[in-house]
C-alpha cells in the first residue's frame, strides 16, 4: 500500500463592487492510501470534489453576507493553473 499527500487549493476574487474586490482562498490537505494507480486517481477525485463543495459553500455564503448580485463561476483551469475556456474570459458560468 502506498500513501501520498494531496494538496490542492482554490483562489476566487470576487467584484463586489467598482473597484473593491473580495478574494476567497480554500485549501485542503490529505492523505490518501491507494494500491493501484485507479485507486490513486479514484481517491484523488475524491479530494478534489470535497474542495470544490466546500469551495461552492463558502462562496454562496460569502456573496450572501455581502449581498452582491452577480456570482461568477469558477475559472476552468487545467492542472498547472492555465485557463482552459476557449476565449480567456472567465465567465463561464453561475455558482448558485
Amino acid at each position: 500500500m502506498s500513501i501520498t499527500k494531496i494538496k490542492k487549493g482554490i483562489v476566487r476574487g470576487i467584484q463586489t463592487k467598482k473597484f473593491e474586490q473580495v478574494t476567497i482562498t480554500l485549501d485542503i490537505e490529505e492523505e490518501i492510501e491507494w494500491n493501484t494507480e485507479e485507486e490513486r486517481s479514484q481517491e484523488t477525485k475524491k479530494v478534489s470534489d470535497r474542495l470544490i463543495d466546500d469551495f461552492k459553500k463558502t462562496y454562496n455564503e460569502v456573496v450572501g453576507v455581502l449581498g452582491v448580485d452577480r456570482c461568477i463561476s469558477i475559472v476552468d483551469v487545467d492542472e498547472s493553473g492555465e485557463d482552459k475556456s476557449s476565449d480567456g474570459d472567465d465567465d463561464i458560468g453561475w455558482l448558485g
